[in-house]
């Protein structure tokens, strides 16, 4: 009888599984997906190989979303179980405006790190976020600290081993927009916050990167191909410019997170806001839309999720 995919040894089909679907990114949010239904066909081939490739999707497939709004819209549909099983997300991360108070007069933005306490069971291997505050180099002025405590709300999360989080600017750190004078020299401030949940001996550490060229074509995945950055913050001098040339002003920024060797770093759901978790114990996340507990739009990130 003449060979076939299922004469070969297990241990081989499942090497196969990881090295198909790894090269597998699923969009939501972000048009049609042209190649994933051809990598993902040897799924319906038979029962046996389905049965034996399901459990490697979810595992290896990188999972990118638009907004937060879209994360929730596919993840809160699905159980802790497939939850736990994904490994590669990647998102636009829009802050999380919610009428938690019981009242449409008054409502709070959360930091997206609220919106992953909301999916227990999530471990992910690595977790890309991109800046919402600095779309295409546009910044509203406050969105530098915006992204500041975006990025120090995620080093306090969990759900992720490797956090990368990209902004296509350094005006986070350089403008000099922080009148409480509440930003500390980075990394090192950050690399001290996730060393104290993790350990100072534990390997958790946090490292920025700026990409060596001066236009952003696009977010540089190899950290090889950006130059170790440091920077304090723009308030300690009469002026930001002073800290950085203006062509380094737009380049991308990649800030890159690892958890210490055995933290705890699957989300439990235990840091969620408790406005958050009441709004949430009565609701469920279609309710929460259908009621106006949120805030819809397109034009201010600070009213979108």
């Amino acid at each position: 009888m003449a060979p076939t995919f299922l004469t070969l040894p297990p241990e081989l089909r499942e090497m196969i599984y990881e090295c198909l679907f790894s090269s597998i990114t699923i969009r939501h949010g972000l048009g049609y997906n042209k190649k994933t239904s051809n990598r993902t066909a040897i799924l319906r081939t038979c029962r046996q190989i389905q049965d034996e490739a399901q459990p490697f999707l979810a595992a290896n497939v990188q999972v990118q979303f638009r907004s937060t709004e879209v994360m929730l819209d596919t993840l809160m549909n699905l159980g802790s179980t497939i939850i736990s099983k994904l490994r590669h997300i990647h998102v636009k991360a829009f802050p999380f405006p919610l009428y938690a108070s019981g009242t449409i007069r008054y409502y709070t933005t959360y930091h997206f790190s609220n919106a992953l306490a909301l999916l227990p069971g999530l471990k992910l291997d690595r977790l890309v976020v991109e800046d919402c505050f600095h779309d295409s180099g546009a910044n509203d002025g406050w969105g530098d600290i915006g992204t500041y405590y975006d990025i120090e709300s995620l080093l306090e999360s969990d759900g992720w081993k490797e956090l990368h989080y990209v902004s296509p600017t350094t005006e986070f750190m350089t403008s000099s927009m922080d009148h409480q004078r509440l930003r500390v020299a980075q990394p090192a401030g950050w690399n001290e916050l996730l060393q104290k949940r993790d350990g100072e001996y534990s390997g958790a550490r946090v490292t920025m990167h700026l990409a060596k060229e001066a236009e952003r074509t696009g977010m540089t995945e190899d950290i090889e191909q950006c130059t170790p950055w440091s920077a304090i913050p723009g308030h300690e001098l009469k002026e930001a410019a002073r800290i950085i040339s203006e062509k380094q002003v737009n380049r991308e920024v990649r800030i890159v997170a690892r958890r210490g060797r055995k933290a705890p770093y699957a989300q439990d759901g235990s840091k969620i806001d408790q406005c958050i978790e009441n709004v949430f114990k009565t609701n469920s996340w279609e309710e929460v839309k259908q009621k106006g507990l949120y805030i819809p739009g397109e034009d201010d990130p600070c009213s979108h999720l």
